[in-house]
């Protein structure tokens, strides 16, 4: 009992199907069913009113916009600044561990060249300085810290 309506061009009512009914039955039912639904004018007003956008809502919708774009660019720029700081913080580690090498080899050919009766010598001979006696080495032992500070000069004995 499936029924298929066809509209096809010059036929109306071509119905497909086992069974047929009479025209007049099908007139009426698609009577029923082109029966349009009356609405008052009042509610096609406020239908079309609710399609369309207002002053305020346009206002509202640009300054929103307007916002996004202005986020999304200050975005893009702090994104940049980022990877640009980065890249310098990478640049500037490399010079740092350049400037640690070339540091350690120079510290290590003065400290290689450092020969203790090479200064004793050149120190008294040439500059004529003179080694301090054992009476003349004073210790003193603190218990707060390596720090000192001297306010008066150290007595002689």
């Amino acid at each position: 009992m499936t029924e298929r309506r066809h509209i096809l061009k010059g036929y109306d009512n071509y119905i497909d199907g086992n069974t047929v009914r009479k025209h007049a039955e099908v007139t009426k039912r698609q009577e029923r069913i082109d029966r349009k639904i009356v609405t008052s004018r009042k509610t096609l007003r406020n239908r079309e009113k609710a399609t369309r956008m207002n002053l305020g809502a346009v206002i509202v919708l640009g300054v929103c916009c307007a916002a996004m774009g202005v986020f999304a660019i200050k975005y893009l720029s702090l994104r940049d600044q980022i990877t640009n700081k980065t890249n310098e913080i990478a640049e500037v580690k490399v010079q740092t561990e350049a400037l640690k090498a070339q540091n350690d080899a120079v510290d290590y050919s003065i400290n290689s060249g450092k020969d203790t009766n090479y200064i004793i010598q050149v120190a008294t001979n040439e500059l004529g300085m003179v080694q301090a006696n054992k009476n003349q080495i004073r210790l003193y032992e603190s218990s707060e810290s390596q720090y000192m500070k001297q306010y008066k000069n150290i007595p002689e004995e």
